[in-house]
């Protein structure tokens, strides 16, 4: 019974590992997404500014 009790335990600690990886790099890309719809629309301002 102890060999499945730190199989699970480990199982348990790469999802939670893959998890925070995944919302990281989530979280990363929405930031990046943002930031790009933010330059572009101060590049499009700057441009459209007579």
């Amino acid at each position: 019974m102890a060999p499945l009790t730190h199989f699970l335990r480990r199982v348990r600690g790469i999802i939670r590992q893959a998890w925070r990886s995944a919302t990281l790099a989530l979280g990363l890309n929405l930031l990046g997404q943002w930031a790009l719809l933010y330059v572009a629309y101060m590049i499009s301002a700057y441009l459209w500014e007579p």
